[in-house]
């Protein structure tokens, strides 16, 4: 392996309206490869009340898709809450890999479906509830295709139905732009025993966005791969605005996954209704 260099982020390309090229919402550079997979399995640590307010939300008779199940933290709670029809949505191969091999152990009675694809391109039936859950919403950078994706679930829910979503709020984003500003090194022990030395920068581009890059590194295989997103410092009354323009009416608005409505907050929960 060569030797370390500073992190340089690099910006994902852009067409000449500004707005992030190609034809997926997420503006990550390149596919997530089995290294940072596993990082994020082993690195992802739930929120106080996290798994348990998801569950909260399925009924017996709940049709429930998740939207970026990645390697099933959220959706084994979901499952296990026992909907009748849980559509488990995720396009990176490698997720999908430790999801098939969670799915195993889940205790569940439901119909589970797997869709290898980004959410605005499935074909799907009209679901009962949507979730967009661990602060994926800024991952989408762009405003207009933010409102994009707010049409799009609103096809895919029945009238009643309901879409929640988690994002941090733009005080939790500043703290870790500022946490973050200088590169930070850490070590992880996979599944197979490997260690994964991890090593983190994020950059401001603006007072509405920054750049996020994790290189992940494991020495005994001599390999690497580095991860490179725009992430958007979201606003709750853009959020608000942009769902009723989709035909949504917000419901509540929490500060935490105990369902406390304080604010101003770390985390934002939205659970929104399609009129």
């Amino acid at each position: 392996m060569k030797s370390e260099s500073p992190l340089v982020p690099v910006l994902p390309p852009q067409d000449h309206s500004g707005e992030p090229s190609g034809w997926r919402f997420a503006t990550s550079i390149g596919p997530w490869g089995p290294l940072l997979a596993e990082y994020y399995e082993v690195a992802r640590e739930a929120l106080p009340n996290e798994r348990e307010f998801w569950a909260s939300l399925v009924q017996p008779t709940s049709t429930v898709v998740e939207i970026g199940a990645g390697s099933g933290f959220i959706s084994k709670a979901l499952a296990e809450a026992s909907p009748r029809l849980l559509t488990l949505v995720e396009p990176e191969r490698e997720h999908l890999k430790l999801l098939r091999r969670a799915m195993r152990t889940w205790k569940t009675h439901s119909q589970i479906d797997i869709v290898e694809a980004f959410f605005e391109n499935t074909k799907i039936s009209k679901h009962n509830l949507i979730v967009f859950p661990f602060d994926s919403l800024p991952m989408i950078t762009s405003r207009k295709q933010r409102a994009q994706l707010y049409a799009a679930i609103a096809e895919r829910l029945v009238p009643g139905g309901k879409f929640v979503v988690h994002f941090s709020s733009p005080s939790w984003n500043e703290n870790y732009v500022r946490e973050t500003g200088r590169q930070s090194v850490s070590t992880y022990t996979i599944r197979s025993g490997h260690e994964l030395r991890v090593r983190r920068l994020s950059k401001p581009i603006s007072k509405a966005e920054f750049i996020k890059f994790i290189s992940v590194e494991c020495p005994e295989k001599q390999a690497r791969e580095n991860y490179v997103a725009l992430t958007a410092i979201v606003q709750e009354d853009e959020v608000i605005l942009d769902a009723a323009s989709a035909g949504f009416k917000l419901e509540s608005r929490f500060g935490d996954f105990k369902k406390n409505v304080f604010s101003p907050s770390e985390e934002v929960i939205f659970v929104f209704k399609k009129m």
